[in-house]
C-alpha cells in the first residue's frame, strides 16, 4: 500500500501554515464563550457593580468622563476600567447583557494570549492549548468573568499579557519600538487595575531566567517600570488608605502570605466548595498552626533553588509570575479588602497563568521521554478539563444577582458580616423592609460598625415606620463616620420627611461640606429653604449644585420650579425658568409627568398661556395612561388654572405620582 506522507521537501499548502496556527487560538476563544454564554444571564449583584456603574454619578452626570481620570469621587483609581462602564452605558445604559458579554469576550482574548504567550515560550502547541484551557475554564476564573465589577481584573489582565510578548518581541528584534509597546501596556494595565503593579518584577524573571539576559541589562530595561510602579504605589496606597481597617499585625504578615499562597495552591488543584467570600482567618505568630505554610514554603523555595538547572528557566519564570502577581495581595501590605476576608478567586485570575505555563513545559518535558507519557497526558488533561467546565458551568450562578451571591456565601461563610448586609440590600430593592431589617442587625452583631448595614437598617427601619429607631440608627452611623457624606444625607432625608427641617437642613449643610458631588444633599437643602420661605437661598443652593453636578435633573427641575412659582416677585424668573425647564424635559425626552408639569408652570409665568395648558395637557394625558388618575386630576385643574391666565403660585411642590 503506497505511502500517504508527502515527499521529504514538499511544501505544504499556500496559507496551512497560517490556519494550523490560528485554529487552535479560535478553538480556545469558542470553549470560552460556549462555557461562560450561562452568565450572560446574570444580573447585577449590588456588590461594587452598583459603586461603579448603577449607582454611579458617574456614568449619569454630565462631566462624568472627566471626573473618572481627575477626580477622587471613585473608590478606586482604575480610570481605564471606568471608561470602558462610561463608553457602556451609553450603548445599554443599565442593561446587563452588555457589559457580561464584554466579560466574556475580555475573557475569550485572555486564554488567546495566554495560548500565544506560551508559544513564544517555546511551548509545543500541544502544551499550549491545555495550558490556555485549563486557563479559560477554571472554576477560580469565574468570579472575574461573571461579576461585572471585576472588570479590572480582566482588563488589567489583557495589558499585561500584551506587555509580554512586546518584551519578548524587543530582546530577541532589538527594537526600541517593541520595549515602549511594553512601557505603554504596563501603564495601561495599572490604569486598568493598580494590583498588577508587580508585574516589572514578572518581566525581569523573564528576562533572567528565559531569555538569559545580563542582571546589568535587566536592571537598566526594568529601571523604568519600576519607577512607574511606585508611582501607582504611591497612588493606589493615597486611595486605599480611606478603607484600611484593622490589617493584620505585621509580626504575622508573613505566616499569613504563606498560608495564601498554599490555598490558593490547593484551590486551583482541587477547587471544592468555592465561596466569593471565604472566611476571615485568626493568625497568631503565638499558634504553631500557622508556621507549617511558611515552613513548607521555605523548604519548597530551598529544594527550587536546589534543582533549578533541572527545571528550566521556563519553570521558574513561571513560579516567579505566580508569586510576583499575587504579592500585593498576599496580606503583607495592608488593603482594603482585608477588613472582609484574607483571600479570594479573582486574585489568582492572572497569577494563575505562570503555574499553568509551567505545568505545560513539565507536560512536554515528560511527552518527549515517552510517547506513551504524551498519550496519557493528553488523556488525563482532557479529563481534568471536561471536570472544571462542568464545575464552572455550576458555580456561574452564583453571580446572578445578590441573592445567590451572599446566599451562596453564607452557606460556607456564615458569619460573614459583608453577606448579611449584601442580602439586606438585596431586600430593600425588593421592598421586603422586616427581611432587610434582619439581615443588617445580624450584619452590625457580627461587626457593628458596618458603615452599609447601617445605613440600610436605618431606611428599612423608616419605611417600617419605625422613625424613631431609624433617626438613632443614623445618629449612631455619623458617629461611628463623622466624615461620610452619604450617612448625612440620608439622615437629613429623615429628618425632612419627619417635617423637622432645621435638622434635616443641618445634615444637608454637613453633606455638601463633605462631598460637593453630593447632588441629593443639595436638592435636600434647598427644598427645607423653599419650604422655609426663603427661595432666593434656594434659588442660590441650587446654583451651586448644578455647577458641582451639571445637567442633574431633579435639581434642574426644581430650580426651574421655584423660578417659576415662587411667591416673592424678586425671586420668580419667568425666562429663565423656562430655560432650565426645557433643558430638563429634553433630558428626560419629555416622559417625566413632573418635569412636564414643571415645564408648564414655567411657560404659564412667561405668559406663554398656549403652551402652558398643551404642555399640562400632556402631562395629564400622560399621568392617565400610566394609572396615577389623582395626579392626572391635579395637573388637568393646573391645566384649567393656565387656561384662565393664571400662573402657579407654590412654596413645596404638591403634585405626587398617585
Amino acid at each position: 500500500m503506497p505511502s500517504k506522507r508527502a515527499p521529504r521537501g514538499a511544501r505544504a499548502p499556500a496559507g496551512a501554515g497560517t490556519w494550523n496556527a490560528r485554529l487552535p487560538a479560535a478553538a480556545v476563544a469558542l470553549v470560552v464563550c460556549v462555557v461562560f454564554a450561562r452568565s450572560l444571564g446574570n444580573g447585577w449583584t449590588g456588590w461594587d457593580d452598583g459603586a461603579y456603574i448603577t449607582d454611579s454619578p458617574l456614568m449619569t452626570e454630565r462631566g462624568g468622563l472627566l471626573r473618572i481620570w481627575a477626580s477622587r469621587e471613585p473608590a478606586q483609581y482604575y480610570p481605564l476600567t471606568l471608561t470602558t462602564f462610561w463608553i457602556e452605558y451609553r450603548l445599554w445604559g443599565e442593561r446587563p447583557l452588555g457589559y457580561h458579554a464584554v466579560n466574556v469576550a475580555l475573557h475569550a482574548v485572555n486564554a488567546t494570549l495566554v495560548l500565544l504567550f506560551a508559544r513564544a515560550l517555546r511551548l509545543s502547541r500541544r502544551a499550549a492549548v491545555v495550558v490556555a484551557l485549563l486557563f479559560a475554564v477554571h472554576p477560580m476564573q469565574v468570579m472575574s468573568v461573571a461579576w461585572v465589577a471585576e472588570r479590572n481584573n480582566l482588563l488589567s489582565a489583557l495589558f499585561c499579557l500584551l506587555a509580554y510578548p512586546a518584551w519578548l518581541r524587543s530582546r530577541r528584534s532589538h527594537r526600541s519600538g517593541w520595549y515602549l509597546a511594553s512601557l505603554i501596556a504596563f501603564v495601561a494595565a495599572c490604569l486598568s487595575k493598580t494590583a498588577v503593579l508587580t508585574l516589572p518584577l514578572a518581566l525581569a524573571a523573564l528576562d533572567t531566567l528565559v531569555l538569559r539576559a545580563p542582571l546589568r541589562s535587566t536592571a537598566l530595561r526594568t529601571a523604568p517600570l519600576f519607577a512607574l510602579a511606585f508611582s501607582f504605589a504611591a497612588l493606589t496606597a493615597l486611595y486605599e488608605q480611606t478603607y484600611i481597617a484593622n490589617p493584620p499585625p505585621v509580626a504575622s504578615r508573613p505566616l499569613l502570605a504563606a498560608t495564601c499562597l498554599w490555598f490558593y495552591v490547593g484551590k486551583l488543584l482541587w477547587p471544592a466548595e468555592l465561596l466569593p467570600v471565604y472566611p476571615k482567618w485568626a493568625v497568631w505568630v503565638a499558634d504553631w498552626r500557622w508556621w507549617p505554610p511558611l515552613l513548607g514554603l521555605l523548604a519548597v523555595a530551598v529544594l527550587i533553588l536546589r534543582f533549578r538547572r533541572r527545571l528550566g528557566g521556563v519553570v521558574l519564570f513561571g513560579l516567579a509570575h505566580f508569586i510576583a502577581l499575587l504579592l500585593p495581595v498576599l496580606g503583607l501590605v495592608a488593603y482594603g479588602n482585608l477588613e472582609l476576608t484574607y483571600v479570594s478567586d479573582h486574585y489568582v485570575y492572572f497569577a494563575v497563568a505562570g503555574l499553568l505555563v509551567a505545568l505545560g513545559f513539565g507536560l512536554d518535558a515528560l511527552r518527549m521521554r515517552s510517547r506513551g507519557w504524551g498519550v496519557a497526558l493528553v488523556a488525563v488533561a482532557a479529563g481534568a478539563i471536561v471536570a472544571l467546565a462542568v464545575l464552572t458551568l455550576r458555580y456561574i450562578p452564583t453571580f446572578q444577582d445578590g441573592r445567590a451571591l451572599w446566599s451562596r456565601t453564607l452557606a460556607g461563610n456564615p458569619t460573614c458580616f459583608a453577606a448579611h448586609a449584601g442580602l439586606g440590600e438585596h431586600h430593600l430593592a425588593g421592598r421586603e423592609w422586616r427581611d432587610a431589617a434582619r439581615h443588617f442587625t445580624r450584619a452590625l452583631e457580627i461587626h457593628p460598625d458596618t458603615r452599609n448595614a447601617l445605613l440600610g437598617l436605618g431606611r428599612a427601619q423608616a419605611e417600617l415606620g419605625e422613625i424613631a429607631d431609624a433617626q438613632r440608627t443614623y445618629e449612631r452611623a455619623a458617629a461611628v463616620y463623622p466624615r461620610d457624606a452619604a450617612i448625612r444625607l440620608s439622615a437629613g432625608r429623615l429628618h425632612l420627611a419627619a417635617g423637622n427641617r432645621a435638622q434635616a437642613a443641618a445634615h444637608f449643610h454637613t453633606a455638601i461640606e463633605l462631598d460637593v458631588h453630593q447632588p441629593l444633599a443639595y436638592l435636600g437643602l434647598a427644598t427645607c429653604q423653599r419650604a422655609d420661605g426663603d427661595g432666593a437661598s434656594a434659588v442660590q443652593t441650587l446654583r451651586a449644585g448644578l455647577a458641582a453636578a451639571p445637567g442633574n435633573v431633579p435639581l434642574m427641575n426644581l430650580l426651574a420650579r421655584i423660578l417659576a412659582t415662587d411667591p416673592d416677585d424678586g425671586v420668580r424668573d419667568g425666562a429663565q425658568a423656562v430655560q432650565f425647564a426645557e433643558q430638563t424635559a429634553a433630558a428626560t425626552k419629555h416622559q417625566d409627568i413632573l418635569v412636564l408639569d414643571t415645564l408648564a408652570a414655567a411657560y404659564a409665568e412667561a405668559g406663554r398661556f398656549d403652551y402652558a395648558v398643551a404642555t399640562a395637557q400632556q402631562a395629564a394625558e400622560l399621568a392617565r395612561a400610566r394609572g396615577f388618575l389623582k395626579t392626572a386630576a391635579a395637573v388637568a385643574a393646573c391645566r384649567e388654572q393656565y387656561r384662565g391666565g393664571r400662573p402657579l403660585r407654590e412654596t413645596r411642590t404638591n403634585l405626587v405620582l398617585e
